[in-house]
Parts: C-alpha cells; sequence; structure tokens
C-alpha cells in the first residue's frame, strides 16, 4: 500500500509539471535581459527621384529575443510628423512605403525630412533608432538670361 501512495504522489507531481518549461503559463513570453535592437534603418529612394517627390520606402531590421509587438517609424517633414506602422516581410525584415510631397519652393532649398524607426518588443520595450534624413530635391531653377 506504500508503494502505491508513493507511485500516486509522483504521478501528481509530474502530472502538474508537464507543460512547465517556464515563462508565466499564460503566454505571456519570459523577460530577457537583451532589449530589443535596430540593426538597420533606412530610407530608399526610387530611381529618378526628383523635385516632384514621391513614393519612398522604409525599411528596417530588428531583433527582440522577446517577439515582436510592433514597428513603426515617425516621419517628420515640412507638413508635419506622421506615425506609420511597417509590415513584415521575413527574417527580422520590415517595411512600409511613405509619399512625400514635391518641392515647389522657389529658393531653390529642399524638403527636408526624417524618419526615426522604433520596435516594441512583446515586454514593452520600445527602442528607437538615430534619424535616418532624406529630402525631396529642389526644382530645376529658370534658365539663365541670354
Amino acid at each position: 500500500m506504500l508503494r502505491v501512495t508513493g507511485l500516486l504522489a509522483a504521478l501528481v507531481i509530474i502530472a502538474s509539471l508537464i507543460g512547465c518549461g517556464g515563462g508565466s503559463g499564460d503566454g505571456t513570453p519570459v523577460p530577457t535581459t537583451n532589449p530589443p535592437s535596430i540593426t538597420i534603418a533606412r530610407v530608399e529612394l526610387p530611381d529618378g527621384w526628383s523635385f516632384m517627390g514621391g513614393t519612398v520606402t522604409l525599411k528596417a531590421v530588428v531583433v527582440a529575443d522577446a517577439g515582436v509587438a510592433s514597428v513603426k517609424a515617425r516621419v517628420g517633414g515640412p507638413s508635419g510628423a506622421s506615425d506609420v506602422d511597417l509590415s513584415f516581410l521575413a527574417g527580422g525584415y520590415y517595411s512600409t512605403t511613405y509619399k512625400t510631397e514635391a518641392n515647389s519652393r522657389t529658393d531653390g532649398k529642399v524638403l527636408g525630412y526624417t524618419a526615426v524607426f522604433s520596435v516594441t518588443d512583446k515586454l514593452g520595450r520600445k527602442v528607437s533608432s538615430d534619424g535616418v534624413v532624406f529630402s525631396v530635391p529642389a526644382p530645376p531653377g529658370p534658365p539663365p538670361p541670354p
């Protein structure tokens, strides 16, 4: 009888530990010591980029041991700032597009933009990149007098 009681106690302990791989048990990621990071943050201008502006591609490569909750970019330009979500492509690569305005300035100056990328992991830790600067060139000036 003592053997049966010991065996039952062992089975109860084993049954309670099955599936116990650490973590909180509710799907919340286990805390890691490594915060998320952005290894690449860039803005790609299309071929033929001109004073007409247009659509640029925002790309980031991120690493998050606890899993990625979101990847965003805040793009500031002549008309203010806006936040855009980047979509997962594969292997830590994220991307989206952003439409710039045409440069109609008559003073020969470029339209400047800055994109700051951020990643938030599933533990709520957020890291931002340095600003990535890009611009819409100035339109061509008037031809010189004859």
